[in-house]
């Protein structure tokens, strides 16, 4: 239950909202938020990966998510796996 809390909370915000707190992240990320981080946490606030994706795409240059995505290169595999279906 306590794993679904920030969902439940995030499925109640606007897009608006919801962009404007993962254009936050973005900014934490480029100050050195690991790049799986940036990406589970965009997905949880955007609702899916597929939303988070587009927002990532929008607010994230070609070259920056081309560094995150290789930035995860020496994570485990899943996390690998997660960091390239959100930016690539």
């Amino acid at each position: 239950m306590l794993n679904n809390i920030g969902t439940e909370v995030y499925a109640t915000w606007s897009e608006e909202q919801k962009r404007s707190e993962i254009q936050k992240l973005v900014q934490t990320y480029r100050s050195g938020l690991p790049a799986s981080i940036l990406c589970m946490t965009a997905e949880a606030i955007a609702g899916s990966r597929g939303d988070a994706k587009r927002h990532l795409a929008t607010l994230m240059n070609l070259a920056d998510r081309l560094e995150a995505i290789s930035s995860a290169e020496q994570e485990k595999k899943e996390i690998r796996r997660l960091v390239r279906a959100v930016l690539n």
